[in-house]
């Protein structure tokens, strides 16, 4: 009897730890964002521009808003184009935003597949 007891209480264990081993571990900062918010409107053509042209430094969010009321904003790195192929960066639909937990050593880029669309970024530390 005492040896089932023994066995179960390791089954338990061992099925309770399961999960650790089989999910991704997820960090959370509970922390409240402290610091600095800073916004421009950055000005985005069809060759790829910084958003923001100089991040915020020690920036740990970055919101980005279409403000055009047709045309998409194609966000990503500085080899982004204005498609969806390779390498076409993350559509943001007209009037919409999208925001990305990013830090200021990390350079983001906007570009409109033709004219010019007014983005508006709001950067958070």
């Amino acid at each position: 009897m005492i040896r089932k007891i023994k066995y179960l209480r390791i089954f338990i264990l061992l099925l309770l730890s399961f999960p650790l081993f089989c999910y991704p571990q997820i960090s959370v900062d509970l922390n409240p964002l402290k610091g600095a918010i800073v916004q421009t409107t950055v000005s985005v053509g069809t060759s790829v521009t910084a958003l923001p042209a100089t991040a915020l430094s020690g920036r740990k969010n970055i919101l980005i808003k279409n403000t055009h009321a047709t045309a998409i904003l194609y966000i990503g790195s500085s080899t982004t184009t204005a498609d969806t192929t390779s390498p076409g960066g993350t559509q943001i639909a007209a009037g919409e935003f999208h925001t990305v937990d990013i830090s200021d050593d990390v350079v983001l880029y906007g570009i409109a597949a033709s004219g010019t669309i007014y983005v508006n970024t709001l950067e958070v530390r």
